[in-house]
This record gives C-alpha cells, structure tokens and sequence, in this order.
C-alpha cells in the first residue's frame, strides 16, 4: 500500500503528460499539409500516386487524428483504384502483369515481350498470331511468352517511352484520355523523367485532328520548361519501317468514367494555360451573344430547329448558328470565347464547355428519356450555369437501317423542341444580362 502511495503521484503526472501530449498532437493534426506541387489538386483527399503504392511522403510525415487516417486511407485506396485503370503497367517487369488482352482492343499492332521490360511495336504490314481474349479479338497483335525469343529492334528509344490509348473521334474522351494522361505526368514526373509521348493514332487524321492537338499542346505546355516529352504519332513510326523499342513505358488504357476534373482549381488551371495559348483575357470584354450549334447533319438533331432559330433572333443581341463539323480548334475556341449562351442538342461538341468564360450558361438539349451528368459536371467545374432541357418530344422512330448500325436507344432520338418551355429556359439566362428596353 505504501509502495502504491510513492507511485501514485508519479503515475497521475504521467497521465497528465500523455493527455497534454495527446491535446497538443491533435491540435497539430488538424492541419494536413496540401501537395503544392500539383496545382490541380485542391483538396487533401486528392493526391499523387507513389510507384510503391503508398502514400506520399508529404502525407506520411504529417501527423492525423484516426478519423482523418480513415478518410484519407479511404480516399486514396478509391483514387488509387480508379488510376489504376489509367497506368497499370507502370515499371514492373511486364511478366508481373499478365499483359490482359483488353488493354490492344483499339487494333494496336504492338508486342509486349514478357522475357524483359520492352514494348515492340509493328507497322500494321506485320501480320502475328492472335492470342487474345475475345475483348481483343480485332487486334493483329501478339504476346509473347518467356519461351519466345524477342526479336531485334531496328530503332530503340533508350529513354522512358509512354504509350497513351485514345478515344478517336469523340472530344470529349479525348480530353479525359489527355487529362489523364496529365495527371499521371505529374503523378510520375518528380521521380520519373518521361522524354518520349507515343501517341497510339495521329493527331492529324480525322475531322476533330486539330482540335486534338491544339487541347493536347495547351495540357502539355503547362508543364514545367524542358519537361516536355517528345510526342511520337503513329505515322512517324510507321515510316521507320521496321522494330522500335521502348525500354521502359507507361501504358494508358483510357477508359475512364466520364470525368474530366478533380475540381474547379484544376479546371481553371487548364482552362487559364488555354487563355494564355490562344491569347484571350481571363475575362470577357466582347458583346453578349448566343450560340446555337447545329446538328442537323449527323445523329441526334433537333427537327424544329427552324422554329428555335427564329425565336432566337428576337433577342437583341449578336445570334451566331453554326456547326462545328470542320471547324478548327482555334475556331471553335474563339467562337466560345464570345458566347455568353451556349445552346446545343447533346453530344460531344459540348467539349466546347471548357472555353466559356466563368458566369457563362448552357441549355444542353435532350430527349425525355434521357440524362448523362457528366456535361454538367463540366461546366460546374468551369463555373458556368448549366440547364438540362428535357421538354421535348421525340420526332420519330428511327429506322432499323440506322439503328443497326451506331444508334443508341437510350440517347439517340431527333426531337422536337417544346417552345414555351424553351423560351422560358432561355429568359431565364438573358434576364441576367440586364439588356434595354
């Protein structure tokens, strides 16, 4: 009892202590420390990918409470999760990868060797075995064993190589494609230089080509002077006639699930290295105008555009109807540049979203059956106002010759435009501008 008495002063002053320590731990715990070198990402839960699949130093080092652990490990295994869809190749030897035949399903001639960490790839006059799951049965295209011999490369690019997979001919793929590819660059780049961007079609082939390069270029000259990879285009290997080797590569399978931006931060960073590649002001100085893209000539139009049109034109200001079928990207850019209004029937020339100043609005067009988010999810990244409008009626059915061959059920009807419900959509963004009388 008395040896208990001498102790027991000893043990509440040692309680006190731990309880002080904890109370003062917990106060420095609130603070967890943002990535600063990743100018997209604007929250703590967002962060960069470590080659070891751990959390980055910056987030090791700093002390948090359990439940902020708890969010943070819960939010980084999900993002982690998603990249890896992304880069899943990253620099494992490639016979640690089981090299899944869906990741050639786009036709890529390539040949993965699993006896070292080496990508081959062929011009398409080479014919190989197809050893392929049936996701991939379109490809010509082999996979190699350990038991095959590699073969010889005729031109070797010694340093890092990245294989990006694209969406064609859909903008709005293409962007998430590049801005994946973005983000990965950063995630990669503090640790590993890339030097070499092997793009897996060519800008230049296809109505949208120009628009892939100008957005591609403005993505990449936001990265650090002399940091820019080399961009490769399918064609220009294809002149090499022979092997070439990158020995060391980062595959993109692009599949990703409709999401362009991690937030509005990363929106604006991207969207102000666009102002500055085009030479346009972060505000904007020209005369309200609303613009109607048309669609008339492809899917998923809208029969009574005559009708739209003409109300349109009752509004005092400029009025600018127009496709954007060969359409350039700075002309398209620049066309957004002066819409205050932009009105359009879904579909991917809605990609157009991300050149609109801040504070800008558009009415994109549906049938009633249908609704996607992820156009709204962009222009509330860009911060511009966004209406879904669904009073329409579908115009007519379409035809099984047509159906067989792209149409969706779910998206691809003609409508008619219900004209009271528009005009009241449209007051609704022209009232804001405060025009004259």
């Amino acid at each position: 009892m008395i040896r208990f008495l001498l102790i027991y002063p000893f043990l509440i002053a040692l309680f006190v202590s731990d309880v002080l320590r904890f109370v003062l731990r917990g106060k420095q715990q609130c603070s967890v420390r943002e990535t600063a070198s990743l100018p997209f990402q604007p929250t703590n839960r967002e962060f960069a990918l470590d080659l070891t699949n751990s959390f980055p130093n910056a987030f090791l080092n700093t002390p948090h409470t359990r439940e902020q652990w708890n969010e943070l490990s819960e939010a980084y295994h999900a993002h982690l999760e998603q990249m890896k869809r992304f880069a899943l190749l990253s620099f494992n030897p490639i016979k640690e990868l089981h090299v899944p035949g869906y990741r050639f399903r786009y036709g890529e001639d390539m040949v993965v060797s699993a006896s070292s960490n080496t990508l081959f790839y062929y011009p398409r006059v080479a014919k190989f075995e197809r050893k392929y799951d049936d996701r991939a049965a379109d490809c010509n295209a082999r996979v190699f064993t350990r038991t095959d011999a590699a073969p010889s490369p005729d031109v070797v690019f010694d340093r890092v190589g990245v294989v990006s997979f694209r969406a064609m001919y859909n903008l709005f793929h293409f962007m998430e494609g590049s801005n994946v590819l973005l983000h990965n660059l950063f995630f990669y780049h503090p640790r590993i230089p890339i030097q070499y961007l092997y793009l897996s079609h060519d800008l230049e082939k296809g109505s949208f080509s120009g628009w892939y390069r100008g957005y591609l270029d403005a993505l990449l000259d936001s990265l650090p002077a002399g940091e820019r990879p080399l961009i490769l285009e399918r064609r220009a290997l294809e002149k090499m006639k022979g092997v070439v080797v990158f020995k060391r590569v980062i595959l993109y399978d692009v599949e990703t699930p409709l999401h362009l931006f991690w937030s509005v931060e990363e929106a604006s960073w991207i969207r102000r290295s666009i102002y500055k590649q085009l030479s346009e002001p972060e505000e904007k100085t020209s005369p309200r105008q609303i613009t109607y893209l048309s669609r008339k000539d492809t899917k998923r139009h809208i029969d009574n555009e005559e009708e739209v049109m003409e109300y349109l034109r009752t509004i005092p200001v400029v009025v600018v109807s127009t496709a954007f079928s060969n359409a350039t990207y700075q002309d398209q850019a620049s066309l957004m540049f002066k819409t205050d209004l932009l009105i359009s029937m879904h579909g991917n020339q809605l990609s157009n979203i991300l050149f609109l100043h801040k504070g800008s609005a558009v009415i994109e067009i549906v049938n009633p059956y249908f609704y996607a988010d992820f156009y709204p999810e962009l222009s509330e990244r860009c911060q511009v106002q966004h209406t879904v409008f669904r009073s329409t009626v579908i115009s007519k059915p379409i035809p099984y010759s047509v159906r067989r061959k792209w149409w969706n059920r779910y998206c691809d009807y003609d409508v008619f435009v219900k004209m009271p419900a528009f005009k009241e959509a449209v007051a609704h963004y022209v009232s804001q501008w405060h025009l004259p009388l």
